[in-house]
């Protein structure tokens, strides 16, 4: 039986589904909800809230550890339906979210082998970007996916290993399926051996971490959620995790916002249902979700696309290698998650100091647009690498189009001019304190977003203050992440800059 341990990293409540909602199609682990608690609850609140339902509160062998960014609960009244519990906690008040432990699958259409050029390299500008590094081997990227071929001569000397296996927490990750294996490959395959294809960030150190013991490659969300602390507590800078995530977007985005607080920058596949995630899906998330773009640069008919998308990338007809030393075309968002979190990895190589957040805001910046309902565009390795080393030169941050900060009239934006306390705002140490933006003229808007872009909160200042509660115009509790705040006051002076939520 697996360990368990308790985490409070709390996220954003979903909203409560009528309970005429469409039950969801992938299958449930049977009696498990993944949730969170709200600030200021403890452990001893589990078995309260299990009471309250009528449930036994046992655990048996078949349940998911207790992650560090998750709670796992067994409930076993019997018949009851895992969707019909998870909606039970949220009406209690007392969780933040709660989501049956579904069986995902990864995010690709196969295709057949063959030995193509990998024409994504020139759309996304590779080999301009590897004038300035192919990768460093410091910088570690860990693969939470099918397992990886270890003995393929493309990845052998490219592999951190031991890996882990969240699933049964050995260090099995041979491959249960091909998918991990081209996954690793798109991210570090080695170049200039005579074989194959290349990787985008040919020199990094890939972790394997295997999520997964089902032949088909279909993984619970608890093993993906440990899979991506296991990765973050063992040094990865970026972690890539293509599987469609679309029905525990929550218990990820917990799991992602673990890893950043190591430093680690998270990659998810969008999914190939060729749906809109607005309004299904939540915008503010602490991970990276990317789109597929085809060989034309548009996105593609099988990518999951809107506005929670923050980046496309190719995802049409990938060579990639395969176990046994092999090699093959692949189609889907699984392709495009690694081909960013790749260009990631060459960032962290230039500078192994960037923060995600960092990361996140060159690769956003500098994408090709192509419309709203495809994030800020299509990743382009060059232009990133080239604004992260003006950066590293003297020169400012970019900023991302459409987001605060950008000069108004006759002002210009003052990092330094707005007090704004606390900074950032801590579940444990804040909960009854609202952030407070200080040092403000009578006429100041304060203007609220999430690092997408969009607008959370609009403030007015009152005797030379403005008090956020943390809610968004509509009402809802705001989720932890970074959030950028914009500061205008008649006159056209504006001021920019940041602030975290950490619940």
């Amino acid at each position: 039986m697996k360990k368990l341990s308790i985490a409070l990293l709390l996220f954003l409540a979903i909203p409560m589904a009528p309970a005429h909602a469409e039950r969801k199609p992938w299958p449930r682990r049977p009696g498990v909800i993944l949730y969170q608690l709200k600030p200021g609850a403890s452990a001893a609140d589990a078995p309260a809230l299990a009471a309250a339902l009528g449930a036994a509160g046992s655990r048996s062998e078949a349940a998911p550890h207790m992650g560090r960014s998750h709670q796992a609960v067994v409930m076993a009244p019997g018949g009851r339906d895992e969707e019909d519990l998870a909606q039970d906690l949220l009406n209690t008040g007392a969780v933040l979210y709660a989501e049956p432990d579904y069986l995902m699958p990864v995010a690709e259409i196969p295709s057949d082998p063959g030995y193509p050029s990998q024409w994504y390299h020139a759309t996304i500008h590779s080999p301009a970007a590897w004038d300035m590094t192919t990768g460093n081997h410091s910088v570690i990227v860990a693969v939470c996916d099918t397992g990886v071929d270890d003995t393929h001569p493309e990845l052998a000397a490219n592999l951190a290993l031991p890996g882990f296996n969240s699933v049964d927490e050995s260090t099995d990750t041979s491959p249960v399926a091909p998918h991990g294996t081209a996954v690793a490959g798109i991210i570090g395959a080695a170049a200039n051996n005579g074989l194959g294809g290349v990787g985008i960030a040919w020199n990094v150190r890939v972790l394997p971490v295997r999520v997964t013991n089902n032949a088909d490659g279909s993984a619970w969300c608890s093993d993906m959620a440990e899979g991506i602390e296991w990765a973050a507590d063992h040094g990865a800078s970026v972690v890539n995790l293509s599987y469609d995530v679309t029905g525990c977007p929550h218990t990820i985005d917990a799991a992602a916002q673990y890893a950043a607080a190591k430093g680690g920058a998270t990659f998810v596949a969008a999914g190939n249902s060729g749906l809109s995630l607005t309004d299904t899906f939540p915008e503010a998330h602490s991970f990276i979700l990317v789109g597929a773009t085809d060989r034309t640069g548009q996105r593609a008919a099988f990518s999951n696309y809107g506005r929670p998308l923050d980046l496309v990338a190719p995802g049409v007809s990938i060579y990639a290698p395969l176990p046994g030393n092999t090699y093959a075309y692949g189609t889907g968002t699984s392709f495009s998650s690694p081909i960013s979190a790749g260009v990631a990895a060459l960032l962290f190589s230039l500078s192994p100091s960037w923060t995600p957040d960092q990361v996140r805001i060159f690769l956003l910046a500098t994408a090709r647009p192509l419309g709203e309902m495809n994030g800020y565009g299509q990743v382009d390795a060059y232009a990133a690498l080239a604004s992260a080393k003006s950066v590293l030169a003297g020169g400012p941050m970019p900023l991302l189009p459409g987001a605060p900060g950008q000069p108004v009239g006759d002002g210009s934006p003052d990092l330094n001019s707005v007090l704004v306390y606390p900074n950032p705002w801590r579940a444990d140490r804040h909960t009854a304190v609202p952030v407070i933006f200080g040092a403000l003229t009578a006429d100041s808007t304060v203007k609220i977003f999430t690092l997408s872009g969009f607008l959370v909160r609009t403030l007015s200042a009152v005797q030379g203050k403005a008090s956020w509660d943390l809610r968004n115009d509509s009402g809802r509790t705001a989720a932890s992440g970074i959030y950028l705040y914009s500061v205008t006051d008649n006159h056209g002076n504006q001021s920019q800059g940041k602030l975290a939520i950490i619940r």
